[in-house]
């Protein structure tokens, strides 16, 4: 039963990341401006990443370390919160090897949701990207 959701689930969101890479979609916030480089460098590494879920599966995918998570994600870094009832992120090992850095991508879905800087952005899915931790903890 938990495979098969995780298979359907993953059908999703890899539709969803393969629709993005092909039309090379940015996923914008609406009202929130782009990061100058010089501020996203200062932030780089000076935060944990926290993954936290009622039940957490994982495998590796290539160099990707791919999390299915659900019910009830929240995924922190710093005062960014997203929320969500599933989830699936994409964790680079390799990337964050050679960078010292932990950056994910997470495809969040049902009553999804994005706290940051006193702003929330819901939706009944997410597409985000946290960068520039300094260690992932799940």
């Amino acid at each position: 039963m938990l495979m098969e959701k995780v298979r359907r689930f993953s059908l999703a969101a890899g539709l969803w990341l393969l629709a993005l890479a092909i039309l090379e979609v940015q996923v914008a916030l609406p009202g929130r401006a782009e990061e100058a480089p010089a501020n996203a460098a200062a932030r780089a590494g000076s935060e944990e990443l926290l993954v936290e879920a009622e039940e957490i599966s994982t495998w590796k995918e290539d160099s990707f370390r791919v999390f299915f998570c659900g019910p009830s994600v929240v995924v922190t870094q710093g005062n960014r919160r997203a929320r969500s009832e599933n989830a699936v992120i994409w964790f680079d090992e390799s990337k964050a090897r050679e960078s010292s850095l932990v950056s994910v991508e997470a495809y969040m879905e049902g009553e999804a949701s994005l706290i940051e800087a006193g702003s929330e952005v819901k939706g009944p899915r997410l597409f985000l990207r946290f960068e520039g931790a300094k260690h992932l903890r799940v």
